[in-house]
């Protein structure tokens, strides 16, 4: 399996197990003596290692995107949160305003 941009996360741990198994037969095979397939075997491995950072890199690009839309969608919450407050506080006083005149005019009519 090669790892692409499009992979899962356990997809991806499984892809480096299996880079991780493929280098510790190749240590294995150099420490044994073994030159035949031994490059062919480098080769394939580093393939697969780089293909696998690619894969790496897309998710934390992709993760640092996500923070920056999250952070950004908060801002605006926050925002209209502080909005909706002022608005609040506003409606609360032009009520108070109302009563109090209705009460005013109440006390002149007795």
């Amino acid at each position: 399996m090669t790892a692409t941009k499009d992979m899962t996360l356990s997809q991806l741990e499984a892809e480096f197990e299996h880079i991780r198994l493929m280098s510790l037969e190749i240590q294995s095979l150099i420490k044994q003596g073994v030159k035949k397939g031994v490059q062919e075997r480098l080769q394939e491995r580093d393939i697969r290692l780089r293909s696998w950072f690619e894969a790496i890199n897309g998710v934390i690009n992709l993760t640092q995107h996500n923070q920056t839309v999250l952070e950004q969608i908060l801002a605006e919450e926050r925002a209209l949160v502080a909005q909706l407050k002022s608005e609040q506080g506003s409606l609360a006083s032009q009520t108070k305003k109302h009563t109090q005149v209705r009460a005013y005019h109440a006390v002149g009519k007795h």
